[in-house]
């Protein structure tokens, strides 16, 4: 694949899902570069995994992403709409950055390099 195009990122919705009796939040995220579009779907954790790397090697962009929540309640509609519009802005910064969006850790978050994207 070529990186001449940068890519466009957005989390439009968030979808509850349950797996042997646990709830968790899958954020779709929307990636679009040049003429192709679709959709990745992560959960917090990878969006923390990710953010804990790019960290590590790219101290000066000061990354940021919402906080684990250790109390209260995960499926609060409200919460879920503030962690999504807090999710939806780090990965617009990563898009912001060829050194980030060329990252592997990126492009394989954001399924750039999926055969059936080229």
């Amino acid at each position: 694949g070529s990186k001449e195009s940068c890519p466009s990122v957005s989390i439009p919705s968030s979808d509850e899902h349950r797996e042997k009796k646990k709830r968790f939040t899958v954020y779709k995220v929307l990636v679009s570069v040049g003429r192709s579009e679709w959709f990745v779907f992560r959960r917090y954790a990878e969006f923390d995994k990710l953010y804990n790397t790019l960290k590590k090697q790219f101290p000066a962009m000061a990354l940021k992403i919402p906080a684990k929540r250790i109390f209260g309640d995960n499926f609060d509609p409200d919460f879920i709409k503030q962690r999504r519009a807090g999710l939806n802005e780090f990965i617009q910064n990563l898009v912001r950055y060829p050194e980030l969006y060329n990252h592997p850790d990126v492009r394989a978050f954001l399924q750039m390099d999926s055969p059936k994207h080229q």
